[in-house]
């Protein structure tokens, strides 16, 4: 499926959900926004259906309309979630995620299964004892998360000699969301579900759906002087992702070049950047300036997380050729065309990013073919499609 023929279907699901709302609440759900539960989408009288409430991100219930200019890919497999439940004949009622309790919420609703995450998902578990509880996870285990983080804050201190000015953002998952669960749904790696399932031990992983970008011609870009370029393309976290250490070693090799996309400004207030190492700033990956700036100019994407779901950066920048160079714990499985930081300390990491700049511009050239390839069949949203139905239909009882 093209770009723009799954940018169609997306609208129209995003149309249909729409109509859905407005039928469901009127202009009551523009005033209300996400403080309000939207009852039984996909009812159909007289029929027998199963009933899912599904608890996701907030903002993607005031989005719901919009699909234009995208900056993470959550708000597509949303729709495309929805979507499958609508096609399995499932009632389906919104909740958002976050700790508010929305001023309708149902004391006595009676679900079949309850699908998401979020303190809301606790407490709809907690009150609905019989019902099926799926678990979505779009990160790694929080206490794998604590654990490692807290390495990472270690080592920052020792390198920096000074205290975290900031830190990773607000945890989204709970230990208890994990151990009240019957499954989970988990967007990551084998390497990441390994530590998930010593509390949750059934899971059915499924990899991230990818941003849409605009076709990209391979074998046009010059390799020579794109070898020794790469970015970083991430969001909230800095050092939790890595970027830290990332600058330290670039600091190090003045004939590489990283360009950073994505890092909060208020983050990296206070950071000094040496000459070859520049933030971009937020950029559209559905523009022409992303096909020029970043995926003509550069060689690699870079992540060095300490703990992820599946960055859907890296995946996003696959999708265009850029060749990943990740740790383990950035959520993707081991395959030939994804490259490794087997070691994240700076010395290991300044040896791997020495190792991918000396690559000839023909081994690039191949690489670049295979990584957009395995991308488009991996991380497409029709990717993400086929396998969530797949496990609803297999799973949900």
């Amino acid at each position: 499926m093209t770009i723009k023929e799954l940018s169609v279907r997306i609208s129209r699901v995003a149309r249909e959900v729409g109509r859905s709302l407005r039928h469901s609440v009127g202009g009551v759900f523009k005033m209300y926004g996400p403080t309000r539960v939207i009852f039984n989408l996909n009812c159909s009288p007289g029929r027998q259906q199963k009933h899912v409430a599904l608890v996701y991100l907030s903002r993607l219930h005031d989005e719901y309309g919009q699909t234009e200019s995208l900056f993470h890919p959550s708000k597509e497999h949303y729709l495309i979630m929805l979507n499958v439940l609508f096609e399995q004949g499932f009632i389906v009622d919104l909740y958002n995620c976050s700790g508010d309790t929305p001023y309708n919420f149902p004391k006595e609703t009676s679900y079949d299964v309850i699908l998401g995450f979020g303190p809301l998902y606790i407490r709809l578990c907690e009150m609905n004892p019989k019902a099926q509880k799926i678990l979505f996870s779009t990160e790694n285990a929080p206490w794998v998360v604590r654990e490692k983080f807290a390495r990472r804050v270690e080592y920052f201190r020792a390198t920096h000699k000074c205290e975290v000015y900031t830190i990773r953002r607000d945890d989204f998952y709970t230990d208890r969301m994990f151990s009240i669960s019957d499954m989970g749904i988990a967007m990551t790696g084998s390497y990441n579900v390994a530590g998930i399932k010593t509390i949750l031990p059934k899971i059915e992983r499924i990899n991230v759906n990818a941003l849409g970008v605009p076709e990209c011609e391979m074998g046009t870009k010059d390799f020579e002087r794109s070898r020794r370029r790469f970015v970083w393309f991430g969001s909230r976290g800095l050092i939790h992702k890595g970027l830290d250490i990332l600058v330290d070693v670039f600091r190090g090799l003045p004939d590489c070049e990283l360009s950073i996309y994505g890092a909060p400004r208020s983050e990296l207030r206070g950071w000094s950047l040496p000459p070859n190492v520049k933030d971009r700033g937020v950029i559209n990956v559905q523009s022409n300036e992303y096909v020029e700036e970043v995926v003509q100019k550069h060689a690699f994407v870079v992540s060095l997380s300490c703990s992820e779901g599946m960055a859907s950066g890296v995946a996003t920048c696959m999708m265009s050729g850029l060749i990943p160079i990740v740790t383990p714990e950035s959520g993707f499985d081991d395959c030939p065309h994804i490259l490794s930081f087997d070691d994240w300390h700076q010395e290991a990491v300044a040896e791997t990013i020495r190792r991918a700049a000396a690559m000839s511009a023909e081994e690039l050239r191949q690489k670049e073919s295979e990584v957009s390839a395995y991308a488009h069949a991996q991380y497409s949203s029709e990717a993400f499609r086929a396998r969530f139905s797949e496990i609803i239909i297999k799973t949900v009882k």
